[in-house]
This record gives structure tokens, sequence and C-alpha cells, in this order.
């Protein structure tokens, strides 16, 4: 209101939005005036001291104890929080080999079979022939990976056939003999989503079974991995499934 005709000079429009027909601009005062009005600026009486912040009346002591508990309890909500948050994009990161490619599929399987087999080679070289290699028990994985956006092909069962011959060439040059077993882990139609992804053609399984490779399909992967930190399989379990199966792994999610 007007402090002379008691008339209505302002109209506030919203939050911190006001129209007013006052001549604000006249002096600095009539500025501050207007401010104090619409409670956007304090007048100094109501701005606490500092010295009166330390002065406890009533309850004031333990309401302060109180609100301490609860912001000692939210940081150490918070610090858990983001644990979890760290554990869920692992799983995230983990859960990516069903429609990952290349080396970030590469990279993400040796991870998980070395969890599973508790294997670790750090001097392994990736010479653009197997994508890694696992001596184990008596017995050694050539692991071929792959992202495909399409059903398997009898040429990706080739290529892992292949790799292990290159292999069994080499040892036979050195007069070495192993026990050598190829194992094709592939994303299959990884633009799809798992449950609508069409099976293994059976041509592709015989010719597996043929060159005694086996194919596992990475939802299988990570059903195995979910069993072994469930501690519902082994790594013996594990080695034994891969050394016998050839064709199509064939798990039953425990």
């Amino acid at each position: 209101l007007s402090d002379n005709s008691k008339k209505l000079t302002s109209i506030k429009v919203k939050e911190n939005l006001y129209y007013t027909t006052l001549n604000l601009m006249s002096s600095k005062d009539a500025i501050e005036k207007f401010m104090q009005n619409i409670k956007m600026s304090e007048d100094e009486s109501d701005i606490e001291p500092e010295w009166a912040k330390d002065i406890n009346i009533l309850d004031d002591v333990v309401v302060k104890q109180n609100i301490n508990k609860i912001e000692n309890k939210i940081e150490e909500l918070e610090i858990k929080k983001n644990i979890e948050n760290k554990k869920i994009n692992e799983n995230k990161r983990i859960k990516s080999i069903l429609y990952q490619t290349d080396k970030s599929l590469q990279n993400i399987i040796i991870q998980i079979l070395n969890e599973m087999l508790e294997y670790e080679d750090n001097e392994f070289v990736d010479k653009m022939e197997e994508d890694y290699k696992i001596k184990k028990d008596k017995i050694t994985f050539i692991i071929e990976t792959k992202g495909l956006s399409r059903n398997i092909k009898g040429e990706d069962i080739s290529k892992t056939s292949n790799h292990v011959e290159i292999y069994l060439d080499e040892l036979e040059e050195q007069g070495i003999t192993e026990n050598v077993k190829g194992i094709y882990i592939v994303a299959t139609q990884r633009n799809k989503k798992v449950e609508d992804r069409e099976k293994t053609p059976d041509r592709q399984i015989k010719i597996a079974k043929r060159d005694n490779i086996l194919i596992i399909r990475t939802e299988q992967l990570l059903e195995i991995l979910e069993d072994f930190r469930n501690k519902k399989t082994s790594t013996e379990d594990i080695i034994r499934i891969f050394t016998e199966q050839i064709g199509e792994l064939k798990y039953e999610k425990r």
C-alpha cells in the first residue's frame, strides 16, 4: 500500500516476482523499503548476532544433539549408498557381455573366466589369434569371444577350430603334447532381448561337436557366474563341464 493514499501499489505475481507502480528509482531508501516490505531483505533488527548463536535455552542442547546425530546418520547412509552404487555399476559392466563386442566383450569375459577358474595370466599377449588361453588341470582352453548381431554361422565355429589347430602346430614344433579344447563364447543376436534370441542352429552345433568345440552363449556364462558367486558350483565343476562337453553348453542354473 502507498503510505499516503493507502491504495494497492504492488502485487505478487509469483515467488520473488512483483509488479509495482511505485517509482523505486527515486532513491536508494525507496528500494530498500520496498524490499523490506516484501520480505526480500532483512531489517537489521531481524538479523541474529553471532554471539546469540552460543546461547542455549529450553531444549536447544538436546535438539542440537539430535540434529548432529541425524547428520551423522545421513553421512553414514551416503557412504553405504555409494558402496551399493559401485556394486550396481560393476554388475552393469559384467551384464554388458549380453550385448558387447570386440575388446570390451573380450576383456570382461577374461575377467569372468579368471574369477571362476581361479586363473590369471598377466603375460598373455593377444597375437590376433585366440582371444585368451587358459592352462588348467592338465587341459588348455583356447578361448574365442565374439559379439554378433546375427545368429551363429559355421564359419564362426571354424575360426575357433582354426585357432586350436594353430596352437597345436606350435606345440608340435616344440615337441610338446597337451590336451587342448576350443571354447567359443558368443553374444549372439546381441541387439535383441535375451528371450527373443533364436536358438543356435543344429548344423552349427554339429560342427562344434565334430571339431571338439564348446559353444557358450554369454547368457549361459552369466548363469554359471551367479552360481559360482553363490557357492552353488565350484571351479572344479566348471573345469569339468568345460572339459567334457562339446557342441552347445548344457547347463541348468542351480
